[in-house]
């Protein structure tokens, strides 16, 4: 199976950070600026930052409960879906030409954790500017290349601006992917992002982190015979109805007699 997108992402931190920083001290400000703006100059929606919903309803939904990987949600389509993946990723595909891709929570590279270590590893410029133990979930490590803003990445800005963008933008950049919206979202414990607006778009792309830093994240693609895509208080509706599923009961052992 393809690396998730997580993953990609991980390996691109580490890289960023064991070959492309080093160039800073290597080549100075300017060049390095320069190299670095490359890797997103084409991103038109890097400007993007994470704003309020604009509809923040929540719809009925009439679909049935769907268990996977420890927990459980609620569809808006009233049908048993064909189930495709195994341990990391599965697709559930309907009649209406919907499909819905979820992530093993279990299965989530913790990138914050690498970023932490890697940080750590790295010339004193960046320890200074992210601090000797930043990002402390993946929750925060997400908000933070959300809110980075590139017309902060200016050659003269300070020395601790500069570095922080250096490492934030390229990774906001990944991602933000093709997303022409980015959204904040906040349901019970959970909290996270909505990637897309389903006004415009046939792809919506949650990323949720409940109190203990676990990590959701669903992908929705609608396709014809569909008309529309899901409205936002459908999509509301299906992000208040995620739940932990309780853990299974231990089977009592037996002794023979």
């Amino acid at each position: 199976m393809k690396r998730t997108q997580w993953q990609v992402k991980l390996f691109s931190t580490c890289a960023m950070i064991a070959f492309i920083w080093p160039a800073y001290i290597a080549a100075g400000r300017i060049t390095h600026w320069y190299m670095v703006r490359q890797l997103f100059v084409k991103s038109t929606n890097i400007g993007l930052s994470p704003r309020p919903l604009p509809d923040q309803s929540i719809a009925g939904l009439p679909g049935k409960r769907i268990e996977l990987y420890g927990f459980s949600f609620q569809l808006p389509w009233n049908e048993e879906p064909i189930r495709k993946g195994g341990n990391a990723v599965t697709l559930l595909s309907f009649r209406n030409g919907a499909v819905l891709i979820v992530f093993n929570p279990a299965t989530q590279l913790d990138s914050a954790k690498v970023m932490r270590d890697q940080i750590a590893k790295s010339p004193q410029d960046m320890i200074q500017a992210f601090g000797s133990a930043p990002f402390d979930t993946n929750y925060a490590l997400l908000s933070a290349e959300l809110r980075s803003e590139p017309q902060r990445f200016v050659p003269w800005a300070p020395k601790n601006q500069l570095v922080q963008a250096t490492i934030l933008l390229p990774l906001k950049s990944m991602a933000l992917s093709d997303a022409t919206a980015v959204y904040e979202l906040k349901a019970g414990d959970l909290r996270g992002f909505q990637f897309g607006n389903p006004l415009t778009e046939k792809s919506v792309r949650l990323e949720l982190f409940d109190a203990a830093d676990r990590h959701y994240s669903i992908k929705i693609n609608v396709k014809p015979p569909l008309s529309s895509a899901l409205s936002q208080s459908e999509i509301n509706a299906i992000i208040a109805s995620i739940h932990p599923l309780p853990p299974p009961a231990s089977t009592p052992q037996r002794f023979p007699t």
